[in-house]
Formats: structure tokens, C-alpha cells, sequence
């Protein structure tokens, strides 16, 4: 009888943990986790209370015989509609490159525009749309947005607090435009298929790792790996075959420069050029 109240009471321990483990995600996380949002990968939270400890991007390799995007797979030949990609501006479709390996082809929107407009007068871009969508004259209207004043005729603009954002100021009823935002949201599932799934790593232009990388590293170039550090937590992320500690690091001598790439959010590693004094 003990030993089964034992057993018991570390099944329910075991639950908790679980439990505590696929607990939902605050929204307010100071680690950036843009990337991971773009893929569609589910975050690992401890509890409601803690940000995403790792991110589980399985479903990507889940059909290596299909392309994956937006949470969706596609079969070799078979097209992704352009209203899954930025603003309609491109479409693609699944394709087998001479590695075998299934990857994105993608072409870009051709816009047509209208010949002449007037002079004083602009062409019109609206948000969520890749194409010209009319022709805006004088007067203009303008928009308030963080403090600062957007013009209607400048067309789409990054917001000045979330570069990860873009917005518009649009035509409201009086002088006074109205601000339209919307979240983007990486390709890098378009054109770095292959690489992603070899378990490359993403390499931006900052340290502060928002938005989404600029390309990816591969596990090609003379890598020089830090000691792992002594850690409690058994979460781990891949470079290649290579499996790293949370927080371990590893430099790579590139043309770009010196680059630093660290453990911080699993499964992937997150590189950076090597800050100098």
C-alpha cells in the first residue's frame, strides 16, 4: 500500500510537471521570439509566468518530401498561394533542387502602374497590398503615431517602436489620416529551406535579435566551441550535428568578420558579429 501511494505521488509530481511545461506564454517577453512565431513552432513555458524556455520547430522536418510554410506543408509542384506571403507580393512553389532536397521557387508580384499621374500627385500603397492601388492628390492627410507625424503620401513606413511592424497613413474622413499597422513576419522558410532544416543558424545585423535574420550560418567554416556551461537545465540546441548547452558559445571566422553564435533560445543557435572594442 505505501509503495503504491508512493508511486502515486511521483506520477502526480510528473503531471505537474507537465503540466507546468506546455503552460501558456505571457506575450511580454523581453527575448525576442519573432523568428520562432514566423515558424509556427510552439513555445515551452515553466508557467504562465515565465517566458518560452525553448521552442519545439519539429513540424518543420516533420515531411522532408514536402515543403513546409505558414504551419502548412506542400507537396513538390504544388503552390503556395500568395496571400501566404508579405503583403501578396510573391508566389511560390514546392520544388526538388539537385541535392534532393525539397525547397521553395518564388517570384516576385510584377506590378503594373499607371503611366502618368498629375504632377503634385503620388501613387497610392496600401497596406497589406504589394501593388500600386490607386493615385493620391493633394491635400494629404497626416497621421500621429509614438510622438512623431507621418505623411499620407510617404506611403507604408516601419513603426518607429517595432521595427518588426509596419504601418500606413491612411485617408480618414477629416485632415487627420488614420494609422493602419500590422505585423510581419520572416520568410526565411521561403528561401532557406534547406539550410533551416540542416539546422543552420540565423545571423542578424544586431545584437538585439528582433525581427528576422539577415541569412544563415551553416556549420562550413573553421568553428571554434566554447566549454559547455555547467547547467541544471537539459535543454539544448543543434548547429548541424552538433549539440550545444544553453548558453554555450562558438565563434566562426567569416568574410563578414569575426561572428559569435550562442545558445540562447533553443533549438536554434543565434549568431551575431563579434562586438570589438
Amino acid at each position: 500500500m505505501k509503495t503504491n501511494f508512493i508511486l502515486s505521488s511521483m506520477l502526480f509530481l510528473l503531471f505537474l510537471c507537465v503540466v507546468q511545461i506546455i503552460a501558456k506564454c505571457p506575450d511580454d517577453c523581453k527575448q525576442s521570439n519573432f523568428l520562432y512565431e514566423s515558424f509556427q513552432c510552439k513555445p515551452n513555458c515553466i508557467d504562465t509566468d515565465d517566458c518560452p524556455i525553448s521552442y519545439d520547430c519539429s513540424s518543420i522536418n516533420q515531411h522532408d518530401d514536402m515543403c513546409f510554410f505558414n504551419g502548412n506543408n506542400f507537396k513538390i509542384g504544388e503552390s503556395a498561394s500568395n496571400s501566404l506571403t508579405w503583403e501578396n507580393c510573391m508566389g511560390c512553389s514546392c520544388s526538388e533542387n539537385r541535392n534532393n532536397k525539397t525547397n521553395f521557387i518564388c517570384y516576385y508580384a510584377d506590378c503594373a502602374r499607371p503611366f502618368q499621374i498629375d504632377e503634385g500627385c503620388v501613387y497610392k500603397y496600401i497596406l497589406g497590398q504589394c501593388c500600386v492601388q490607386g493615385v493620391l492628390c493633394p491635400p494629404f492627410n497626416k497621421c500621429l503615431l509614438e510622438g512623431e507625424i507621418f505623411q499620407e503620401e510617404n506611403g507604408k513606413f516601419y513603426h518607429p517602436k517595432d521595427n518588426c511592424t509596419k504601418c500606413a497613413c491612411e485617408r480618414g474622413e477629416s485632415t487627420e489620416g488614420v494609422i493602419k499597422c500590422e505585423k510581419q513576419y520572416c520568410k526565411d522558410l521561403l528561401f532557406h529551406q534547406e539550410d533551416i532544416r540542416r539546422m543552420c543558424a540565423p545571423f542578424y545585423n544586431h545584437v538585439l535579435y528582433d525581427c528576422c535574420p539577415s541569412q544563415w550560418i551553416c556549420p562550413e567554416n573553421k568553428i571554434i566551441f566554447d566549454e559547455p556551461v555547467e547547467s541544471h537545465e537539459d535543454i539544448t540546441c543543434l548547429f548541424g550535428d552538433k549539440t550545444l548547452k544553453k548558453k554555450q558559445k562558438f565563434y566562426i571566422d567569416h568574410e563578414m568578420g569575426k561572428i559569435v553564435c550562442e545558445c540562447k533560445l533553443p533549438p536554434f543557435a543565434t549568431c551575431s558579429l563579434l562586438e570589438t572594442n
